[in-house]
């Protein structure tokens, strides 16, 4: 089952359009990210108006969740399937 309706998909994305992503995240409280909205957006075929920085920002942001969520789980495996006592 999908996290967000399609309508409130849909409101969100009209109201990013008038209002922008961010706000649209602040009044909304949703979706969790700036990333999801802005995708959102673009498969609707909606282009909003970005500044560089913010863009870029977003997108580090994104890389970032992205590289400590495998490390988590990287961690995690490892306590699972490797010794809890390892010798030399």
């Amino acid at each position: 089952m999908a996290k967000y309706t399609s309508e409130e998909i849909e409101h969100a994305v009209e109201l990013a359009q008038d209002i922008g992503l961010a706000a649209t995240r602040r009044e909304l409280g949703y979706p969790s990210s700036w990333s999801t909205l802005k995708r959102w957006c673009d498969e609707a075929g909606v282009a909003i108006e970005l500044d560089a920085l913010k863009s870029k920002a977003a997108q580090f942001n994104s890389f970032y969740e992205e590289t400590e969520l495998r490390v988590a789980q990287q961690d995690a495996l490892a306590s699972i399937f490797l010794p809890a006592d390892v010798s030399a």
